[in-house]
């Protein structure tokens, strides 16, 4: 997703700076339209002024060949960086904008505003969160910054039915264990009808003993893949049967939008923080209760019938009409220009 947004970012003359973590630099997959530099994202927070002065050196010395290399914008997309990324804009002179794209940043956020030096803008990449954050502050203002894919049409040469092995995909965070478990059982369940299914989890954020524990339980083990970086490693994911989100998590995925736009139907538990995964139309929503209500829809997802078709073709007009890549980029340059008329700067777009 972040390559993408480069990609139209540069389209549109704006230089972009890709500031990560010094302990994931390495594996960090940078794209053609973009400049790196890391930084320490560890320490007390007494050290945050001289971890702000080695990443100011650090674009200093990617920007000293580049005429007129002021910055105009710091934009935080990381997690627990807010408060790094409003000194680090005022250290610039830049306009910071801090995006919410997970409810379990939204205090960190409402703590790097209440220590900024200079004015803080707001983005938000899904209007739900939003409005999560509105009742710890309703005098909150920002932009609508709605992640965006390219909606492409799934390579698929034969029906799910005529599938001898099945596949779902299963986006485990961890965050929800009796919800989490419940799902592990209607999966079990689904296997009376699909015989031959077989589960990727992603385990990159899950306890992955205890999914162990619950998957041999259920009977599920030998039908188990774990998948680290599912995300980083999107491609064979899109290429399955569906998409199981259990848990909600209130964290925006980008691979839930790459799944919609695929045609792969996602099967979820509604999260209230997410308007992405609420509307029962384009996601196939299980109730809480019983494993069989799991059970139930990944058997209706799998399924190549009409219970299926309505949601994977709602979800692709959703993804083409509000979600969209170029949609995404459009919004992010106007929350730019926001955020440098928030202090008194002229925009360079």
């Amino acid at each position: 997703m972040l390559s993408r947004l480069e990609i139209g970012l540069a389209d549109e003359g704006i230089r972009v700076i890709h500031a990560v973590p010094m302990a994931i630099v390495e594996s960090e997959t940078f794209g053609l339209y973009s400049s790196k530099a890391s930084y320490d994202d560890r320490g007390f927070p007494t050290t945050n002024s001289a971890r702000v002065k080695q990443l100011v050196s650090s674009i200093r010395t990617l920007t000293e060949s580049v005429p007129s290399p002021e910055v105009d914008v710091v934009h935080s997309l990381g997690t627990a960086c807010e408060r790094l990324a409003v000194n680090l804009a005022a250290a610039l002179n830049a306009a910071p904008l801090l995006e919410i794209w997970q409810a379990s940043s939204i205090r960190s956020v409402s703590e790097a505003m209440r220590h900024s030096r200079v004015p803080v803008s707001l983005a938000f990449s899904d209007p739900d969160l939003r409005t999560v954050m509105k009742k710890l502050n309703q005098s909150i203002v920002g932009a609508d910054t709605p992640w965006g894919v390219h909606p492409r049409p799934r390579d698929e040469t034969q029906p799910v039915d005529g599938n001898s092995a099945p596949s779902v995909a299963l986006l485990a965070d961890g965050t929800h264990p009796a919800i989490l478990n419940t799902a592990l059982a209607g999966l079990a369940e689904a296997t009376a009808d699909f015989p031959e299914l077989l589960i990727f989890v992603d385990t990159e954020r899950a306890g992955s003993a205890r999914l162990w524990k619950q998957a041999r339980a259920h009977g599920l083990l030998e039908r188990l893949s774990i998948v680290p970086g599912i995300e980083a490693r999107r491609e064979p994911t899109l290429r399955l049967d569906a998409l199981l989100v259990p848990e909600p998590s209130g964290r925006l995925r980008s691979l839930v939008l790459d799944a919609m736009a695929r045609g792969i139907p996602v099967v979820a538990t509604r999260d209230p923080a997410l308007g992405v995964l609420s509307d029962p139309q384009r996601v196939r929503l299980v109730a809480p209760g019983p494993a069989s209500h799991w059970a139930a829809a990944v058997r209706d997802m799998l399924h190549n019938g009409p219970a299926r078709r309505s949601v994977t073709d709602a979800a692709q007009t959703y993804v083409r009409t509000q979600r969209s890549a170029s949609g995404h980029v459009a919004a992010v340059l106007k929350a730019y220009e926001g955020a440098n008329r928030t202090r008194h700067l002229p925009a360079k777009v």
